[in-house]
């Protein structure tokens, strides 16, 4: 079969367009390594700010449940390399109580909003 196809390619006129299979073959290759780029892809990432009150803080888990203005509770996971402050302080996760008001920044990874920094003020 190769050896076929290579006297085909060796036989080719250039005057004359190439036979529809080969053409075929090149179409299908070429959607084949596009359709694989695109399942490739990294998931799109999104940035988004909210602003709520701390409800619930799990530092165990990584998590952070907040309210926002209209009581919608809002649940980010809080990433490795997130920079928290409290009162314009550098925070831990932990330091965030129930009642702080913050402001998070998070971008969407895969579906879920994922906290990349963290301000909270103390509640008065």
């Amino acid at each position: 079969m190769l050896s076929r196809f290579a006297a085909e390619i060796a036989a080719h006129d250039e005057r004359k367009p190439y036979p529809r299979r080969i053409l075929m073959y090149r179409i299908v290759g070429l959607l084949l390594v596009v359709g694989g780029l695109i399942i490739a892809a990294p998931a799109t990432v999104e940035a988004a700010v909210y602003q709520g009150t701390v409800i619930r803080v799990d530092a165990d888990k990584n998590v952070i449940e907040t309210a926002d203005d209209n009581e919608l509770e809002h649940k980010f996971v809080v990433t490795e390399g997130c920079k928290i402050t409290l009162d314009a302080k550098e925070a831990d996760l932990k330091d965030l109580v129930a009642g702080t008001v913050v402001t998070i920044t998070t971008k969407k990874v895969k579906g879920k909003a994922v906290a990349v920094k963290i301000e909270g003020r103390s509640p008065e």
